[in-house]
């Protein structure tokens, strides 16, 4: 499947693919453990790399969140609420575009769109904008496997992967907070 994906990536074709529902649910599955594998590999070597160099950008917009909502508004605001506007924003007109070409720039658009956005979970560059594209790329690869949702099995699935790949990222640090355990 992954090497399915990467060829979509070289050359998106706008494709539904038509399966039964029980392979929906293991076409979504397997999207779901690559989307959340590379999310927190990225998410590793952003780490290091900001470790290694000591590099500091600030409070991370999920440190707010923690600090200033309470568990079940962010459950709400990770879960529910970012994955059905982001994806009516980003991924539901992919659909739109018929056209080969047309629709290739529109996926690359809402991927690096999708990506740019999340740049705002950054306090602060200070200078740093050669980090940009490591910083995002959690979100980039993630509005890969999004985009290839969609295009292949439709806009509710990309909305559930969504959501489903925030409530697994999101999830352990909520009960965290929950049970009082602190997390750091």
């Amino acid at each position: 499947m992954l090497n399915e994906v990467w060829e979509f990536l070289k050359h998106p074709v706008n494709q539904r693919l038509v399966l039964e529902k029980r392979e929906q649910y293991s076409f979504f599955f397997r999207l779901l453990v690559f989307t959340v594998f590379f999310s927190v590999a990225f998410g590793l070597l952003i780490g290091g790399v900001s470790e290694a160099f000591k590099l500091d950008f600030g409070k991370h917009a999920v440190d707010e969140l923690l600090e200033t909502y309470t568990p079940s508004l962010i459950f709400v605001l990770a879960v529910v609420v970012a994955p059905i506007i982001e994806e009516l924003f980003f991924r539901a007109p992919l659909t739109v575009f018929k056209h080969p070409i047309r629709f290739k720039y529109a996926f690359y658009t809402s991927v690096i769109l999708f990506g740019g956005l999340h740049i705002s979970n950054f306090e602060a560059l200070d200078g740093q904008f050669w980090a940009i594209p490591l910083l995002v790329s959690p979100q980039l690869s993630a509005g890969v496997f999004l985009g290839y949702t969609r295009t292949k099995l439709g806009l509710f699935w990309s909305i559930l992967l969504h959501a489903a790949h925030n409530l697994i990222l999101v999830g352990p640090v909520l009960i965290f907070l929950i049970l009082d355990i602190p997390v750091e």
